[in-house]
Parts: structure tokens; C-alpha cells; sequence
């Protein structure tokens, strides 16, 4: 999974070659974090309301929590929660997001060797743990993208990671 859903819609703006699935941000009007990549940008890292504030070029964008920096974790400080939704929101209020569910979906981006990974945990995965195997692979962008039971992984017809058995809306594929 991708994105947020909820109710079999994305909750959270993605799309492909210029096919949106969703176009405008969360209701809460706080911009997404996004991840995209343009031909003449690269892959970025961007919080914003809607695809039209995408570079024309934009060939593939999706929306989860921004992970960047020398400590690649999330906070809703640094993803800009409070900003929005006041000074009386406390990190506790974020549990959903910071305790260990398993599994958790992220991609990371390497800007030295050019490689966008995809991460799929299989088993319980805090904060911290995603930031280690990021930056063991020397990631300077990344995002994370839906977790839980929405998590999903076959290889080769193979099941790595098993969901809780809920319809799917998007799936990334790899060939």
C-alpha cells in the first residue's frame, strides 16, 4: 500500500504519469509530505496541497511522512502537524505513527549512488529501526508510506509479508 485510504479512497495525494489518484491533501489543511520524481528535477522531497504544485514534468508522486535529515525520524513538529493543529497537540497525540506496528512500508532515496529503495518490514518496526536500515544504506530522502495490516509483499508469486486481508488500492510494482 502506498498511501493512506479510508473508505477505498486515498485519503493523501499519489499518482503516476499523470494519473492522479488523489490531487489535493488531507482535509486538515496541513500539506502532505511527498516524495516524486520529475526528469528534470530528480526524486524530491516536498510538502504540498495539491499535484498542481508539482514541476509539469512529474512522473510519479506519492504522499506518507517525510523522513530527511541527520536523523531521519518522524516527528509532527518537523512533518508540520503543529503548525495546523495548534500548540496543545502533544507527541502522544502521534502514537498510531511512532509505536512499533508491524509491518511498516518505506521507501529511501541515495543520492551518491542514485538508488530509490523500497522497505518492507516483517516484523515489528519502531522509529528508530527505520531510521538504522536507512541510513545503512546511506539514504538522504525518504518517506514512509502506509503500515500495518495494509502491508503487503510477494516476490516472485511468493508471500513475504501477509496483511490482515484487506482490499488493497494501490500496489507499487516492480519488474
Amino acid at each position: 500500500n502506498g498511501t493512506f485510504f479510508y473508505n477505498n479512497s486515498p485519503t493523501t495525494i499519489c499518482g503516476v504519469k499523470g494519473k492522479v489518484f488523489r490531487a489535493n491533501s488531507k482535509d486538515n489543511g496541513c500539506p502532505d509530505g511527498a516524495m516524486y520524481y520529475s526528469p528534470t528535477q530528480g526524486i524530491k522531497l516536498a510538502r504540498i496541497n495539491s499535484v498542481s504544485e508539482l514541476p509539469s514534468d512529474w512522473l510519479w508522486v506519492n504522499s506518507g511522512i517525510i523522513l530527511q535529515g541527520d536523523e531521519i525520524k518522524y516527528s509532527p513538529e518537523t512533518e508540520g502537524y503543529l503548525d495546523y493543529l495548534g500548540s496543545t497537540i502533544a507527541q502522544s497525540d502521534f502514537t498510531d505513527v511512532l509505536r512499533a506496528t508491524a509491518p511498516k512500508t518505506f521507501m529511501g532515496y541515495n543520492s551518491n549512488d542514485g538508488y530509490l529503495r523500497l522497505f518492507v518490514t516483517t516484523k515489528p518496526c519502531t522509529q528508530d529501526n527505520i531510521f538504522n536500515i536507512l541510513k545503512a544504506y546511506n539514504c538522504d530522502k525518504a518517506i514512509q508510506l502506509d503500515g500495518g495490516g495494509s502491508c503487503n509483499f510477494v516476490a516472485e508469486g511468493k508471500k513475504i509479508v501477509q496483511g490482515d486481508g484487506r482490499k488493497l488500492n494501490t500496489i507499487l510494482t516492480v519488474k
